[in-house]
């Protein structure tokens, strides 16, 4: 009597291809979702360009920069639009926002609107300014955002030196900041 042998794969076979689809997969997706916050933190970091030439067109116009939207630290309101005085300096009327629903700046409490906050240089107030945005990869950051604080120039402009330093913006030193605290921004 001959038995009838049907080739198939085994069980253990079966598991171990499971296990490799699914270890290729995580690595895929993470890679993705990465890349997806490097994506968002390149146009956050593109935009902080557009708003200081906003600012020091504006700056240029009125001898002055402008109180923050609302005076609340942030440059618009969550949806671009910027306070009235600001409307004609950005293409469209409307402020760079932040890409992701629910991101808040600081100084800004507005989810989706970038920090802007005029500043005191030499004695003399609303003469300079930072605008700031929340970073989601460290690699991006240029400040700690917990160093930024006050209304003076002279703060700000020592939090970013700290990390225009290539000594002290290390690697690791990067990589210990907190993550709510990764900053990009620029102080003028």
């Amino acid at each position: 009597m001959r038995l009838n042998s049907k080739k198939a794969f085994t069980l253990i076979e079966l598991m171990v291809v499971i296990a490799i689809i699914g270890i290729l997969a995580t690595a895929g997706i993470t890679q993705y979702m990465s890349y997806q916050a490097r994506s968002r933190d390149a146009v956050r970091v593109s935009d902080v360009p557009e708003a200081v030439t906003a600012l020091t067109t504006y700056q240029s116009d009125n001898s002055t920069f402008p109180d923050s939207f609302n005076n609340d630290g942030c440059l618009s309101n969550g949806a671009g639009i910027p306070s009235e005085s600001l409307k004609d300096y950005f293409g469209g009327g409307k402020a760079p926002i932040d890409p992701v629903a629910g991101t808040v700046s600081k100084p800004c409490g507005t989810a989706r609107s970038f920090g802007y906050k005029p500043l005191t240089r030499n004695g003399v107030e609303k003469s300079s300014f930072v605008v700031t945005t929340n970073v989601e990869t460290w690699q991006k950051a240029n400040v700690d955002g917990s160093k930024l604080t006050g209304d003076e120039y002279s703060a700000y402009e020592t939090a970013f030196n700290d990390y225009a330093d290539p000594e002290k913006t290390s690697t690791d030193t990067k990589k210990r900041m907190d993550p709510n605290n990764s900053i990009y921004g620029q102080v003028q």
